[in-house]
């Protein structure tokens, strides 16, 4: 059987007196596709923080596998530092953190070198995808790289946002609406891209031809 990555047992969560969820069980492992369908505010994207990590439940319990890595797309990207250049918001991550205290220590601290090696290739670091890569599928000049992200439209804030989760390749990856802002001819290759992952994912969408191609 494939590796237990979370479960939810007896959670219950509401906004004030409106309960979204009552003794929700829900379990993911390595490998799965899971679709939220629903109408708007049925607590989909609240699920999805839940599944972050990001909202507390009110009462029951959820437990990760330990060292889960987990990726959040959400609908809207917020700019903690607007004036960061795209290459630098891009490359924050566990995985780039990893890369270069790899390259910082090869030389002196191989012991250490190992130590964080093993927790790339756990991580699936050998497994990402080059950023060349994932900048042509989502259509995306790599001039951009060299912008701020304030500087961005909507629609190429929602795409680097969309790359930056599949660059660092999570064992958990958490989608809200990812093909809003995405052509036909990228969500096929988001679609390709997705069923290829040897992680699991959780997409919230109302594309429905999506949602069926994918998961």
């Amino acid at each position: 059987m494939s590796r237990l990555l979370l479960q939810f047992s007896h959670l219950f969560k509401s906004f004030g007196s409106f309960p979204l969820f009552e003794d929700l069980f829900f379990s993911i492992h390595e490998g799965e596709c899971f679709a939220l369908i629903g109408e708007n505010g049925a607590g989909k994207t609240t699920l999805l923080q839940l599944l972050a990590g990001r909202l507390p439940p009110d009462a029951g319990s959820i437990n990760r596998a330990p060292g889960l890595s987990i990726g959040l797309l959400p609908q809207e990207i917020t700019l903690d530092e607007p004036s960061m250049l795209v290459r630098e918001f891009m490359e924050k991550g566990v995985l780039s953190d990893l890369e270069k205290a790899m390259a910082a220590c090869l030389d002196n601290h191989l012991a250490k070198w190992a130590e964080l090696h093993e927790q790339y290739e756990h991580l699936g670091g050998y497994r990402r995808m080059p950023i060349e890569q994932c900048l042509h599928g989502l259509k995306l000049d790599s001039r951009l790289l060299d912008r701020t992200c304030e500087s961005l439209s909507s629609g190429q804030r929602m795409r680097v946002g969309l790359a930056k989760a599949l660059l660092e390749n999570p064992d958990l990856l958490l989608l809200d609406e990812p093909t809003n802002h995405l052509d036909q001819e990228m969500t096929e290759w988001l679609t390709t891209v997705l069923k290829q992952r040897k992680g699991a994912c959780v997409i919230v969408s109302h594309d429905r031809t999506f949602l069926n191609a994918t998961c």
